[in-house]
C-alpha cells in the first residue's frame, strides 16, 4: 500500500493534479463572476439585444484570471515539461529524513507523514514559484 502511494506521489505527471484541479476550479469561478457571458454569443434573454463591447475583455476579473492561468501554465511547464519536479524531489528527501529521524514503523503513520510532506511541499512550491519567476524576469 505504501509503495503504491509513494509511486503516485513521486510520479511526475500525477503529482501536479491537485494544482491543475485547483486552477480549473478557481478559473471557472472567476469566469462566472465576470460580465462576459454575452461575448460568446449566448442565447439567453439578456443577451439577445446585446451589443458586443470589447472593453469587457479588460475587466479586472478577466485580467486576474488571465494572469492566474498564465501563472499555472508556467508553473506546470517549469515542473513537468522541463522536468524540474521540485515537489517530487522535496517530498522524497523530507520523507526519507523524517522516517529515519522519527523511526515510524506503522504504515498508517508513514502514509500520513508522506501525505503531509506532499501537500506541504506542493503548497510551498506553488507559492515559491513566484520568486523563481521574478528571478527569471529580472
Amino acid at each position: 500500500m505504501l509503495s503504491r502511494v509513494e509511486k503516485v506521489i513521486y510520479n511526475l505527471y500525477f503529482c501536479y493534479i491537485p494544482i491543475v484541479l485547483f486552477a480549473l476550479f478557481f478559473s471557472s469561478r472567476l469566469i462566472q463572476l465576470t460580465p462576459t457571458k454575452c461575448l460568446l454569443g449566448a442565447v439567453v434573454e439578456e443577451c439577445l439585444f446585446y451589443q458586443p463591447n470589447l472593453d469587457l475583455i479588460y475587466h479586472p476579473l478577466n485580467l486576474i484570471n488571465l494572469i492566474f492561468i498564465s501563472y499555472n501554465i508556467l508553473y506546470l511547464y517549469y515542473n513537468v515539461i522541463l522536468k524540474q519536479d521540485i515537489v517530487g524531489k522535496t517530498v522524497k528527501n523530507v520523507y526519507q529524513k523524517s522516517l529515519t529521524y522519527y523511526q515510524l514503523k506503522q504504515k498508517r503513520q508513514q502514509i500520513s507523514v508522506l501525505l503531509l510532506c506532499y501537500f506541504t511541499s506542493l503548497i510551498l512550491s506553488y507559492l515559491r514559484f513566484a520568486i523563481t519567476l521574478a528571478r527569471a524576469i529580472y
